[in-house]
């Protein structure tokens, strides 16, 4: 989903391209998306006015502004091509895209539940498929309290790998303090403040796991990439990646992140997370 922030640089942009003030540099732009869709994150939907702070502070102009209404023609489609074959599952999906819930929708929707564990569910779907189910969750921390219960279930070992944690020198605090570990044992379940590298990566044989790094685009393993461990060493982690046909080994990477204010930390550690389950963000005006 594009922020109307977003919206307003490309108009900028195609100004300046194409030396003119008229919008998007007076050339025709076609949108194509789904405006029901959660806006971007930390932005604003595309169609939303942009305020007066941003408008100051970011595009330097003095007043706000309402790109998509100034300029866009907007035409619905109306033919579901996705899902065209199952009209029942299209009906229910689009009335809970509309928040309209119908009482068949929701009687389909109760049908789905079930109540057996769910390690037990999971192992039945993943019995009836080529590939492993994936199975969503709304909060992080729902999510891996069940992947450590399913990891658990596993008849192998599991294996705790810690990350190698060094202070960049280049800062204003060079050293590996109590004040710092105590700043890093905070950030222990926030890999999105740790470049994406977990402090303790707890792994087991015949696990499925997700590559977190861009390693080779040419081969498909990228940053999303999903498989299976098929052997865990001292300085690799043997994977047999679901679209590739031979197992890859993977080695430690280092990155750097900030822990506070001119406080960076080198991390090492292998760029994999847990993917038994998933959890997607559902935020509450939604």
């Amino acid at each position: 989903m594009v922020s109307n922030l977003n919206l307003a640089y490309l108009h900028m942009r195609l100004e300046d391209i194409f030396g003119t003030d008229e919008w998007f540099g007076s050339k025709n732009i076609l949108f194509v998306g789904n405006l029901l869709q959660l806006p971007p994150v930390n932005g604003r939907p595309v169609f939303k006015k942009i305020s007066n702070k941003l408008v100051k502070t970011r595009l330097g102009a003095a007043n706000a502004v309402n790109t998509w209404k100034e300029t866009v023609e907007y035409d619905e489609l109306t033919i579901n091509e996705r899902q065209k074959g199952n009209e029942t599952f299209f009906t229910m999906l689009d009335s809970v895209s509309h928040g309209c819930l119908t009482d068949e929708t929701i009687d389909s929707l109760k049908s789905c539940v079930f109540k057996v564990p769910i390690q037990e569910k999971y192992k039945e779907l993943e019995s009836e498929g080529t590939n492993p189910p994936i199975c969503l969750f709304p909060k992080l921390d729902t999510c891996q309290k069940i992947n450590e219960l399913m990891l658990e279930g596993l008849e192998t070992k599991t294996i705790e790998l810690a990350c190698v944690d060094v202070v960049d020198e280049s800062g204003s605090t060079a050293k590996f303090d109590k004040k710092t570990r105590k700043k890093l044992e905070k950030l222990k379940d926030q890999q999105s403040k740790t470049a994406g590298l977990e402090t303790v990566l707890s792994l087991a044989e015949g696990c499925r796991v997700m590559l977190r790094r861009n390693i080779d685009v040419t081969v498909g393993l990228v940053n999303g990439a999903i498989g299976t461990v098929m052997g865990i060493y001292a300085t690799i982690i043997s994977i047999k990646f679901d679209h590739i046909d031979v197992p890859c080994d993977k080695e430690r990477v280092m990155s750097r992140f900030m822990l506070s204010k001119n406080s960076y930390i080198h991390r090492k550690q292998f760029p994999l997370i847990l993917m038994l389950l998933l959890y997607i963000i559902v935020r509450a005006s939604h």
